[in-house]
């Protein structure tokens, strides 16, 4: 047997720190030890607690809480998980062209994070035909791509264990009119968001600022919110306006603010109600992370309605 491993870990002095949070907050709750359990479910997203103490998982949403702040080796291994997303969609954009088969592109996008020291399974969600259904739900075909096709994806691309969370639109040719309108609302609404996001700042009001914007557009919502991202997704903190009412209990767990070291995705995936009954439209993701002056993009791909020339 190899004695060393090339595969992205932490370090001891990594550990120790979580070690030293999760004892702190087990003293705060009266617990004596804990109870590992864990399950490859939802694409690795079951074992998060496992994988972030090795042997280790707690009772109720302790580890959840503890895993809310990222240390700075973290951010670290996010920040290579973001970079394999902007390969990712980089690889989308250079490889659909009509007559290429759907499966073809995601098959080229899955190679790309792998080829890259990405680890599978991932969550990686698509859709492609010219008026899609703004939330990717369904597997790709053998179908080959045609001019006017819009491709819709998410992803979340994973290296050691840890997940970042980015979306894109894009066209082959020009986009009809209505759905870069769509898209510019998507792109407005995240950038309301970086400038309303950081330390101290209320996550309710944020938002609020967000569903303004998005309202202010006349277009309406299939999926718009935040969630946290690290060794799964749907970490803290997570404040989801297609799914409030469940998460305004994960809010009260970490309460209603922003705190330096949360990464989340902030997704906006928006339709108008007004055009084509609201059966189509656009998406866009990225994470972010909170510093102590602000909000920070952790990806560099381009925000630009992704159009394809063929």
């Amino acid at each position: 047997m190899r004695n060393v491993l090339e595969l992205p870990r932490l370090s001891f002095r990594e550990r120790d720190r979580r070690w030293a949070a999760v004892r702190k907050e087990m003293d705060a709750r009266g617990l004596d030890c804990l109870v590992l359990w864990g399950w490859p479910l939802m694409w690795d997203f079951c074992i998060a607690n496992a994988r972030y103490l090795c042997p280790i998982v707690a009772l109720d949403d302790m580890l959840e809480k503890v895993r809310t702040i990222k240390s700075d080796e973290e951010l670290d291994i996010l920040a290579k998980a973001a970079e394999i997303g902007d390969l990712m969609l980089a690889a989308c954009r250079d490889t659909a062209q009509p007559g290429v088969k759907e499966c073809e592109v995601y098959g080229r996008m899955m190679e790309t994070m792998i080829a890259h020291g990405g680890e599978g399974p991932t969550l990686f969600l698509w859709a492609c035909d010219r008026h899609p259904y703004p939330h990717p739900f369904r597997v790709p075909t053998t179908r080959k791509l045609e001019r006017g096709d819009v491709i819709i994806c998410e992803i979340h691309p994973k290296i050691g264990g840890y997940f970042t969370h980015v979306e894109r639109t894009f066209c082959l040719g020009e986009p009809e009119a209505k759905q870069r309108a769509i898209y510019d609302g998507c792109v407005a609404a995240y950038e309301r968001g970086l400038t309303e996001f950081g330390p101290g700042r209320k996550i309710s009001d944020a938002m609020a600022a967000v569903k303004q914007t998005i309202e202010e557009r006349k277009l309406a919502i299939c999926e718009t919110g935040i969630h946290g991202h690290g060794l799964a997704s749907l970490e803290y903190p997570r404040y989801r306006f297609h799914a409030l009412r469940a998460d305004q209990d994960a809010l009260k767990v970490v309460g209603d603010e922003f705190r330096t070291g949360m990464v989340f995705a902030f997704s906006i995936d928006l339709y108008d109600p007004a055009w084509r009954n609201g059966e189509t439209g656009c998406v866009f993701a990225e994470t972010v992370r909170i510093t102590p002056t602000g909000a920070e993009r952790m990806h560099a791909f381009s925000t630009k309605f992704q159009t394809i020339a063929c």
